[in-house]
Order: structure tokens, then sequence, then C-alpha cells
């Protein structure tokens, strides 16, 4: 093997500090070598001799034959992008995009002219159609009012031409509100009836998931200032308590039945600046 010399000549005026010379990191191909072209997507790669290419270029490979000699290949690699669409839309709950038809992030694979996948990524955001809600019948006392709120929306009309978000009721009749957002309009009503004007607690409770008498409450359409129930059972040992007069036991304690028999409640309540004491037994039913 002979020795290899390398002759650099400067055509310039300029003054040189240095030069750095450094051999090829990929031999140089020889005259006459082959060359092909390949083209690949972006993201793939393609094997050359004891190469892994990905990027595009000119690539040099000398491949030993049985006859003695090499095959010198020169490859020309091209590498296509993969175009790369975002949408982002808003539909109403009932429509669809591409047939998607709820909320979230979707992406789509397609082939494109150049023979690498187009991928669609869309955002969609699907808007429900308004559900204003408000109860069938609702109960209310003298000095009493109601706060009649039918849920978020864009808009409201109510009966008596306001355009509030809720509506305060102070006597018995019929209430109404047109409701709308982005995707349309709904109606609801209710109907404000004469309520339970005293406080009952029942004497018993049968919590078995059939909508009737499933809780332990207060029985009553009065408003309190503060409310308070405790419930205990033989021991004296509480198994519920709630501030709010809307809500009741069922029965159970962490999520655990509790056995049938007889139990213990106490509830103390403000209302129109005075406050009531109340004691007395609740039987449970299973």
């Amino acid at each position: 093997m002979g020795t290899n010399t390398v002759v650099i000549q400067i055509a310039s005026s300029a003054t040189v500090a240095g030069l750095l010379v450094e051999p090829a990191a990929i031999p140089l191909p020889t005259a006459g070598a082959d060359t092909i072209p390949k083209t690949i997507c972006d993201g793939e790669s393609v094997s050359f001799g004891n190469l892994l290419l990905t990027k595009p270029g000119y690539y040099f490979q000398s491949f030993p034959r049985q006859s003695g000699c090499d095959s010198n290949v020169v490859m020309h690699l091209f590498v296509n992008s993969k175009p790369k669409t975002t949408i982002d839309t808003t539909i109403c709950e009932g429509g669809n995009v591409e047939g998607y038809s709820t909320s979230g992030f979707f992406f789509d694979t397609y082939k494109s002219a150049n023979g690498c996948d187009s991928i669609r990524q869309l955002r969609l955001t699907v808007l429900e159609k308004p559900k204003p809600h408000l109860p069938n019948n609702i109960g209310i006392c003298a000095t009493d009012s109601l706060i009649l709120s039918p849920g978020k929306f864009d808009s409201y009309l109510w009966q008596n031409g306001s355009s509030s978000n809720v509506f305060v009721a102070k006597t018995t009749g019929i209430y109404s509100v047109v409701v709308s957002n982005a995707c349309g309009t709904a109606h609801v009503q209710t109907t404000v009836e004469n309520g339970i004007c005293s406080t009952y607690f029942p004497s018993a409770f049968t919590p078995n998931n059939d909508r009737r008498n499933d809780f332990f409450k207060v029985l009553t359409d009065l408003k309190f200032q503060d409310f308070h129930l405790i419930v205990f059972n033989r021991w004296g040992h509480p198994v519920f308590e709630s501030r709010s007069s809307l809500k009741g036991w069922d029965g159970n304690l962490n999520g655990k039945e509790q056995p049938p028999g007889t139990y213990v409640w106490k509830c103390t309540y403000t209302r129109s600046n005075v406050s009531t004491q109340l004691k007395g037994t609740v039987i449970l039913i299973r």
C-alpha cells in the first residue's frame, strides 16, 4: 500500500492562521461508480451497506464481489415530507365531522401525491343543545321565596319578559322560561304550589331504591336560616349528619348498609330568627 500525499494550494493574499485537514467520514466514490436513486418518507430509514440512512444526500459504498473486484455504488437519497394538517372546528350535538360526533382529538392518515402518508389532526368540540331544568312542581310557604335556575345558557326569556339567568318566585303560579345557546332554543316550565309549611319527620323509611320513602329527611317546603340534623344508632354513635334540609339519610354509613331497627334523631333549625330543637325516633326497614 503506497503513501498518500495531500497537496493544498491557497490562492489568497489573506493571512491563514491555521488549517485542519481530516479524512472524510464516508469514503469518496471512485470513478465509474454506479449511482442509484432512492426515495423514502420522513421518519423512515433505509439500509445501505453498513449505513442506516435517514437524511437526503449522496452516499458511497463499495461491495466486494466473488470475482475479486469491488462493486462501487453511490446512493442518491431523497426524503419526502409527510404533509400535516390541523383542523379545529365546533359542531352542535347530533352533528358529525368525517364520522366523529364527540369532543376530542382525532388523527387520520391518508396517502399523499408523493407516496408518503398525510396526517390530519382534528380537534373537535361538540356543544350541547340547550336542556333547561326546573322541577315539575315545587312548594312555597308564606313569606318565603324560591330561586328558579334552569341552568347556564347564553340567553333567557321568562314568562314576564325578564332576561335574568334566575327568577325569584314569591307566589304560587306557573313559571316558564325559554333559553338559548349556539345550538338552538328550548322551553321549560314549573308549577309553584302551596307547600308543606310545617316541619314533619317520618317515623320510618325503606331505603330500597324504589324511589319511595328511600331517605329519612325533614318533609317541608319551609326555608331555614340554619339547619342541623343528626341520626344516632342504639349505642349513641352518629350514623348521619347534615346541615341541609334537602339532604336525607339513605340508611348507610361510609357506604355500608346499617341494620334495620330504631334510630334516634335530633334536629336544630332557625327560621325567622327563631331557633327550634326537635327530637324523635325513626325505624329503618329493609
